[in-house]
């Protein structure tokens, strides 16, 4: 999946990182975007995702945008580890 753009998340267990694919798959001719968020440590393991079917298909989602949505998912994440280790 070339269009996927990934990052690093800091201090969040032994490895986190976020994932956006912008053009996974269409049902029923709508994009679905996914957004990711996952962390490994030892043996556990965090995998947040959230799918959103977009109206307007052909129009790439900002980044401003994109960087607001991580911001919420990697605090979900963050409160949600906490209370797993």
């Amino acid at each position: 999946m070339p269009s996927v753009h990934s990052s690093q998340v800091a201090d969040l267990g032994e490895r986190a990182f976020t994932a956006f694919d912008p053009d996974e798959f269409k049902v029923a001719g709508k994009r679905i975007r996914v957004f990711a968020v996952v962390v490994f440590d030892g043996n556990l393991l965090l995998n947040l995702r959230v799918t959103v079917s977009d109206r307007h298909a052909d129009m790439p989602w900002p980044d401003g945008q994109v960087d607001a949505a991580y911001a919420v998912l990697t605090q979900t994440v963050r409160t949600a580890w906490q209370r797993l280790v």
